[in-house]
Parts: structure tokens; sequence; C-alpha cells
């Protein structure tokens, strides 16, 4: 399989009247495609980037050295954990809801090259937020995602016996 991208970029606009002098408008895009706008305030731009994790993040008033730095160290982060998940052996193999409307529990364990199923108990249970799940859904495909991808938090109780989603062909 090959790697998910997750790259944000900043495009400067100028302003269309280039005699009034006012700042340009930074588009944010995340792999080439148009995300979010940055607009000047009234002392620096404000707007909204791309989460790893998936949504966006609000910051205060910054300059735009600021937000190439954050964009930089953003992407690096992702390059780094997304290039973790691929490496890992284990994959998620069901979900099942919990008693926290927001999370879910997720059965880890590794399949064998070649092994189509898992036909043994889960090795072990992590916990992960919803949002946090259908973004990695997004980015891999269900039947590649890794639980290094996920932060570590420990799994509310199981809600259902039988889980949401089953094997790697979810």
């Amino acid at each position: 399989m090959t790697a998910p991208k997750f790259e944000t970029s900043l495009i400067l606009h100028p302003h269309p009247d280039e005699e009034a002098n006012l700042p340009p408008t930074v588009e944010v895009r995340l792999n080439g495609e148009p995300f979010s706008e940055l607009r000047w305030n009234t002392h620096g731009f404000v707007g909204e980037l791309p989460r790893l994790e998936g949504g966006s993040h609000a910051f205060g008033e910054r300059t735009i050295g600021a937000y190439r730095v954050e964009v930089a160290a953003s992407n690096r982060r992702a390059e780094e954990k997304i290039a973790a998940a691929m490496a890992s052996d284990e994959r998620v193999l069901a979900v099942y809801e919990t008693s926290e409307p927001d999370q879910l529990a997720l059965a880890v364990g590794a399949l064998e090259d070649g092994q189509l199923e898992f036909d043994g108990p889960p090795l072990r249970l992590i916990g992960a937020r919803k949002a946090e799940w259908e973004h990695a859904v997004a980015l891999f495909g269900a039947e590649q995602v890794a639980p290094g991808w996920f932060e570590p938090m420990e799994p509310a109780p199981i809600r259902f016996e039988a889980p949401i989603e089953d094997g790697p062909d979810m």
C-alpha cells in the first residue's frame, strides 16, 4: 500500500488593489487542495491549520513566519507518524462501540503475510476517539489502520459484544 499524504502549504495572494498597500491573504492547502484562509487582523494573521488527527486548529494573531514554522513542524510530525504507522505489523482488527459516545475500543493484533482473517482473541484493546478513527480510515483505508496512529488512551467499557466493524475487510 502507498503511504498516505498529509502536507500543508501556505500560498500568499497579494491584495487585488496593489496601490492600496494592504496585506495579502494566505491560502492554506492540504495535499494541494484548498483548506482554509489566513486573514490579516490588527497585529497579525488569523486562521486555521489542518490537524493531523483530523479537523483544524485555530491560532491567535501570528506573523506569517510563525505560521510557516508551525506548518513545517506539522508536516515533519505527519511524515514521521505516517511512516511509523505504515511500518507497524499490527493493525486494527475490530472496532467496538463503548459507553462513551465519542470513543471506540479497537481490537489490535498482527496478521501474518497472506493471512486474511484473525482467528484468535485480540492481543489487546486500545481506546480511540471516533473522529480520529474516521480520519485514520480516510487516510489509510480501514484495513491498513495501525494502532500507533492514535494517542495512547485506555478504552472505555465496551457497550456491545459484537464489533461494529470486523476484520481487515471492514
